[in-house]
């Protein structure tokens, strides 16, 4: 009995993959991802998108990445965090810490989900480090961190780093003015 029902579970068990596998045939093979944080500095998340038109929540509410910085509770926050990835395909990410230190965060995740522990380097000893950005500067072989200061009448400031333990001294970088690119 069992060899007359043979070819009956074969014929379903190839409809069942071939199904399958025409569901998965219409399935794109890559999505956009997209970073952000909240208004109240409550960490990094991620959305994603098939067309860049719809985007979707990962894990609603739960952020990937959240500050390590200061005493419990109101000064554990991450304000504009920016995400990089660098040559070497690691995700670095720098975020201000809040209004009156002169330090940025910083950190790097292989995959996005586990990230190395933070540091906390100052740039900036008498001002402040708002919405700082990171860039791979390639003739310099050096990380560029540019930050914004509204304790310096708004100036854009840059430091240099080739291993985030070392930083060149702040400088006042002539190329932003108010955040922008001036011409060439």
């Amino acid at each position: 009995m069992t060899k007359r029902f043979f070819p009956v579970y074969m014929v379903l068990l190839s409809f069942l993959i071939s199904t399958k596998m025409a569901v998965y045939a219409n399935e794109p093979d890559s999505a956009y991802i997209f970073a952000y944080g909240d208004e109240n500095g409550g960490g990094l998340y991620f959305a994603w998108s098939i067309h860049q038109d719809d985007w979707h929540a990962i894990g609603h509410k739960h952020p990937f990445l959240k500050s390590d910085y200061g005493r419990w509770g109101s000064q554990k926050r991450m304000y504009d965090p920016f995400l990089f990835r660098a040559p070497d395909g690691q995700w670095h990410s720098v975020w201000s810490l809040n209004k009156e230190d002169g330090a940025i965060a910083h950190t790097v995740s292989s995959d996005l989900v586990y990230w190395k522990p933070q540091s906390y380097p100052v740039l900036m000893p008498h001002g402040n480090c708002l919405k700082p950005e990171i860039s791979y500067d390639m003739q310099r072989r050096e990380y560029r961190i540019l930050w914004h200061s509204d304790k310096s009448t708004q100036e854009v400031f840059l430091s240099f780093t080739g291993d985030f333990k070392y930083y060149t001294p702040a400088a006042r970088d002539d190329q932003h003015e108010n955040g922008r690119i001036q011409p060439s």
